[in-house]
């Protein structure tokens, strides 16, 4: 809004802001006295070119030339929005569960008609994980709220980046949570592992530790289900993605055998 009321403080018939980057991961609110544009670095660029080298450029926008273009851009798929919150909450230790995209996505649209809406931010990513759940809970109408909870953290497998192409380096548990969520691979799924049945919480965390001496232990039982009808086997490790200083952790087990699930009679 400031930078359209300076427009219309100099007398501009309208304005354009030319971004940062190409990842339009914000918008501009206007002002009412005169149209203005958000266009990406590339664009943006391309333009000024064109003016300072003399050219007459004519840009026109408008409601007619609304969602009259779609851009797709498959390098910023697993790239974190640079917006996007972060862990833990110091209350409880809670960090986030997972990761949906929501960076300029293009979506169905309340009172839109066959139209549609695009926004960034968890107007989107929400939206985008509730519809995935919703698949699970449609594909399995008897599973427990922890085990489509379960499903939906235990195949988002996806790691985020700080860079595009899947390049810098991958985020933790603490800014992700699991990592990106994958609808096919979740409803694909049939072994789930979590956390304190019947809290909601699924995830096998310690929240906040208070040491008040050398050494504190802590224990945490994770519950597999197979729901499949094959046993699965697994090797147990522990990956760590974050370091943490003077912490250690040790598994019970290092090889599992979860049996089918019964025959329902």
């Amino acid at each position: 809004m400031a930078k359209g009321t300076n427009a219309v403080n100099a007398g501009a018939a309208g304005f354009m802001i030319i971004g940062d980057d190409d990842l339009l991961e914000t918008g501009i609110t206007g002002v009412a006295q005169i149209p203005g544009i958000l266009v990406p670095a590339t664009d943006g660029a391309a333009l000024r070119d064109a003016v300072g080298g003399g050219q007459t450029v004519t840009v026109t926008f408008g409601p007619s030339l609304r969602d009259a273009a779609t851009a797709t851009s498959p390098e910023q798929v697993d790239l974190l929005a640079s917006f996007s919150s972060r862990g833990v909450r110091q209350e409880d230790g809670a960090k986030p569960d997972v990761t949906a995209p929501g960076v300029t996505l293009y979506s169905a649209g309340v009172g839109e008609g066959s139209g549609g809406e695009s926004l960034s931010g968890t107007s989107m990513a929400t939206p985008v994980t509730a519809g995935v759940t919703a698949l699970i809970r449609a594909a399995h109408p008897e599973w427990t709220t922890e085990e489509v909870k379960a499903d939906l953290m235990n195949t988002a497998g996806h790691d985020l980046y700080t860079g595009p192409d899947q390049t810098g380096d991958v985020y933790g548990p603490n800014r992700v949570g699991a990592g990106r969520i994958d609808a096919e691979a979740a409803l694909n799924n049939t072994v789930l592992a979590y956390a304190e049945a019947g809290s909601g919480v699924v995830t096998a965390s310690f929240g906040v530790v208070e040491v008040d001496q050398e050494q504190v232990s802590a224990t945490k039982t994770i519950t597999v289900a197979n729901k499949g009808t094959r046993a699965a086997v697994y090797r147990v490790s522990y990956d760590a993605l974050v370091e943490q200083p003077g912490v250690r952790y040790a598994l019970s087990a290092q090889r599992l055998t979860v049996p089918r699930a019964r025959a329902a009679r």
